[in-house]
């Protein structure tokens, strides 16, 4: 007897110190926290909270506070803390981040201008599959800019690697023929062989 009341006392204050601690230990934010503070305007919380998990090495967390210097939001406008984080966040390998510091590079925004490095930036981003960062490699190679010679057939292959996706469908209907036009992002590389639809199946 005197052992299982040991054991209920042993196991009540097991469960006291849980329930102080739980009580005592402050919240822990996380990076969906301070996304939602940055979303309704509350930019010294985001800044915390992006802070706290930056510690971390929370690339995107990173990348956040990268954007949040450049625009000065809770913070004094300072690219070259901005470029800082952007740099922190690409080592990381977030291509967003990667894009950004391409941006800072390609402007010469809290780094010194250098068109190599912001075509290098940007080509890692495209290479990790960032949409926008394959669209401005293939901007680059189309304009022949940061230092690129105008190229259309590289630029193609830069275009290529986007998905491809339906801009607009077109029903024509003649006496016993109906004809469906599909206008697709960019051109397909050949006439599909076949095609389903759902409605009807």
């Amino acid at each position: 007897m005197k052992a299982l009341k040991a054991r209920n006392r042993w196991l009540s204050l097991v469960w006291l110190a849980l329930v102080l601690s739980f009580y005592s230990a402050p919240a822990k934010a996380d990076l969906e926290d301070g996304i939602r503070a940055l979303d309704r305007g509350d930019f010294a919380t985001a800044l915390s909270v992006f802070l706290e998990q930056a510690k971390h090495n929370d690339a995107r967390a990173q990348n956040y506070l990268g954007v949040m210097y450049v625009e000065g939001l809770g913070t004094a406008q300072n690219d070259r803390v901005a470029a800082d984080w952007f740099f922190k966040a690409s080592v990381l390998g977030l291509p967003e981040a990667m894009t950004n510091l391409a941006r800072m590079y390609e402007e010469g925004k809290g780094v010194p201008r250098d068109e190599n490095a912001a075509v290098a930036a940007y080509q890692a981003a495209a290479n990790a599959g960032f949409e926008p960062a394959i669209n401005r490699m293939a901007e680059i190679f189309e304009e022949g800019e940061l230092g690129q010679n105008r190229d259309p057939k590289t630029a193609l292959q830069w275009r290529a690697r986007l998905p491809n996706a339906i801009k607009d469908v077109r029903v024509d209907k003649q006496r016993d023929a109906i004809t469906v036009s599909i206008k697709m992002s960019r051109p397909l590389a050949a006439s599909p062989r076949s095609f389903t639809v759902t409605t009807p199946p």
